[in-house]
Order: C-alpha cells, then sequence, then structure tokens
C-alpha cells in the first residue's frame, strides 16, 4: 500500500513538472513574438514582456490564447509619459495545439484581438500585471495622483477587464467583428 501511495504521488509530481515544462515551452515562444509585434506597431525597440497570462472567453469563442501587456509607443508621440501598455492577443493558428510540431508554426499574434486594432477604453497608462481568476480577466495597474510626475503614476489599482465584440455588416458578403477591452476599476 506503501508503495502504491509513493508511486501515485511521484506520478501526480511528475504531471505537474511536466505541466510547467509545457506552459514554459509556450512562454518561450510567445513572449518573442509579443516583442516583435510591439516592435512593428511602435517606434521603439521593445523587449519588456510585461505581464502575460493564459486567456479564455467562451462568449467571444477564445480557448487557449494568452493575453500579454508589453510596453508601447503606438503613436509614435516620443518622450516622457508617452508609452503605453499594449495588449496583445497569441493564439493558436487553425485550432492547432500549440505543443505540436516545431512551436511558432503554430502561435500566431491575433491583431483583431491586439492594439492599435482592437480598441481599448478606460486602461491606464501604465498596467504591470494581468490574470484570469473564475473566468474573468483582471489587470493591475498605477493611476496618477495629483502630484505625480509625467513618469511615475503612483497609485496601484486593480481593473476588471471585459472583451466585447460588434459586428458590423457592410455588405450582403460582408460582415466585420470589432473588439473592444474595457478596463473598469474594482479597487
Amino acid at each position: 500500500m506503501k508503495k502504491i501511495l509513493l508511486s501515485a504521488i511521484s506520478m501526480l509530481f511528475l504531471c505537474m513538472s511536466q505541466a510547467v515544462i509545457a506552459q514554459d515551452k509556450n512562454l518561450k515562444i510567445i513572449k518573442p513574438m509579443v516583442v516583435k509585434y510591439a516592435n512593428l506597431i511602435g517606434c521603439a525597440d521593445w523587449s519588456e514582456v510585461k505581464a502575460i497570462t493564459k486567456y479564455s472567453d467562451k462568449e467571444n469563442g477564445i480557448e487557449g490564447a494568452y493575453v500579454a501587456l508589453i510596453p508601447s509607443d503606438i503613436e509614435c508621440a516620443g518622450g516622457s509619459g508617452t508609452t503605453f501598455s499594449t495588449i496583445v492577443v497569441i493564439n493558436t493558428a487553425e485550432g492547432r495545439a500549440g505543443m505540436e510540431g516545431n512551436g511558432n508554426d503554430y502561435w500566431k499574434v491575433i491583431p483583431s484581438l491586439s492594439q492599435p486594432i482592437a480598441d481599448v477604453t478606460g486602461a491606464p497608462r501604465s498596467l504591470d500585471g494581468i490574470y484570469q481568476k473564475n473566468g474573468q480577466l483582471f489587470a493591475t495597474g498605477s493611476e496618477y495622483g495629483p502630484n505625480d510626475a509625467n513618469c511615475c503614476p503612483s497609485l496601484k489599482l486593480t481593473y476588471k477587464v471585459v472583451l466585447s465584440k460588434k459586428s458590423i455588416t457592410f455588405s450582403k458578403e460582408e460582415t466585420k467583428d470589432f473588439y473592444k477591452w474595457t478596463f473598469t476599476k474594482v479597487k
């Protein structure tokens, strides 16, 4: 009985460690893709993914994606306080499992869900964390206090993040989906 219990515990730890390795393998592929995308849409050499989380949204048909935040100056304004946290969504192409094959052949940036194509409302300039809890996406970030310099927001807040979709029909043959990320302060 003791051997069976020890064997079961060993198998549990093995499965857990394999899951961690699988997640790390995905992130090693996904993070450079986020950086490359940010460099394509912005004006500086961005290399820091601030936060990333696995993301599913059944209402919008998203399963097994990742949502990442990366600092970016999309409008190329330059100067102090012009960098914002940019949302980038990565998912598998054509429903393939991300762990198949060589990896990055199956992971793709989804521009319609990512900025600048997807609209964002209510987000602070500085986001430093993102996570999904009980099916709901949350982000942590900073806003400006009354005496804060343009570079340094000091008020730490948590936001509920909701993705909504609006379908617009252009003709009988053409309908397009447009996405919007809405950030609402929760504390």
